[in-house]
């Protein structure tokens, strides 16, 4: 019996989840465990939208492109709840985000993917950006249709200007009332 220092050579890439070099004290037959930690798998490409623009209801393709485990190990992909919107978590590089229903202002959801050797292990993650517009803009100023006739009388209160509103591109137009 005696001490021994064994050091095993990581390679590049891996970590080493147990400590390198290890001092032990062994008889000549004893073994040595090392625990070694894969790479994660690597999607060249990102995670994609498309569109990257939408209207509340509308979808957007997502699709992480190009994944890669340095390893060859099946690739298992996770998506979580995204801030605005919902997917379908399937574990597929792609999926469907769908724009939440109605929506009145307009905002970015950041939909995104985990990218993780099968067995578990080191993950990479990557986002994208889509941005929700609303369905209108709607400016200027309006006043209080006491009598309900569309015309600014004589002590309706609030007016200050006339009212505009537009369809954004990919909405929907309105008419009079």
């Amino acid at each position: 019996a005696g001490n021994s220092t064994i050091t095993v050579a990581v390679p590049s890439g891996w970590t080493s989840t147990t400590a390198n070099p290890r001092t032990i004290t062994s008889p000549p037959s004893q073994t040595a465990n090392f625990g070694l930690r894969p790479p994660a798998p690597v999607c060249s490409g990102g995670l994609t939208a498309n569109p990257t623009t939408v209207i509340p209801g509308q979808t957007s393709a997502l699709n992480a492109v190009n994944c890669t485990s340095p390893t060859g190990d099946p690739i298992v992909y996770s998506w979580p709840a995204p801030d605005y919107g919902a997917t379908t978590n399937v574990n597929s590089p792609n999926t469907t985000w769908t724009s939440p229903n109605p929506f009145w202002q307009q905002v970015q959801a950041h939909p995104s993917v985990s990218v993780c050797n099968q067995g578990g292990g080191l993950c990479n993650s990557y986002g994208a950006t889509i941005t929700i517009t609303p369905r209108f803009s709607v400016s200027g100023s309006v006043f209080v249709d006491d009598n309900k006739d569309r015309l600014l009388g004589t002590g309706e209160n609030n007016y200050t200007a006339g009212i505009t509103i537009s369809p954004n591109p990919g909405g929907v137009t309105s008419s009079p009332l």
